[in-house]
């Protein structure tokens, strides 16, 4: 198991690591992806420290998804897309580094433009680009009842 300590999600969550944020709360957060494969690229994930989406309990994961819904649907509404990919990543052979081990969703809109294959890896976006979609994207977000933290 990766170290909490090293972990960058970790450090995005407790603010120790800069971040384009979507969404926060006590439970997950959603934030614009540094090295995007679309435009568009959210990765959410939970506040927990846990790397095997098997080992959430059935209503941590469930919100978890159903959070991962109302993003697919502000990310559509905010960047043209003509479909969606979800993404984990799980285990070494994913070849995650070693601090990006904490379960995580990747959020990927797709376009026909951009096709799936050239989706491998883009360079760093500029933070003041990813502030502005991660507005986009936020002031799309339906975050009343929904997202009530029982």
């Amino acid at each position: 198991m990766s170290n909490p300590d090293d972990c960058v999600f970790c450090a995005l969550y407790r603010g120790k690591a800069e971040s384009s944020t979507v969404f926060r709360n006590n439970r997950v957060m959603a934030a614009m992806t540094i090295q995007p494969t679309h435009v568009g690229h959210v990765l959410l994930f939970p506040a927990l420290h846990v790397e095997d989406f098997a080992l959430l309990d059935q209503e941590s994961l469930g919100y978890l998804f159903h959070v991962a819904g109302r993003l697919k649907a502000a990310v559509c509404a905010a960047i043209p897309c003509q479909g969606f990919q979800l993404l984990i990543n799980q285990g070494e052979g994913t070849r995650q580094r070693e601090n990006c081990r904490h379960l995580h969703v990747h959020l990927m809109p797709c376009s026909l433009n951009v096709p799936v294959e050239e989706g491998a890896r883009r360079a760093e976006v500029p933070r003041t680009q990813l502030d502005e979609i991660a507005q986009q994207i936020a002031r799309r977000l339906d975050v009343g009842a929904a997202f009530a933290v029982r």
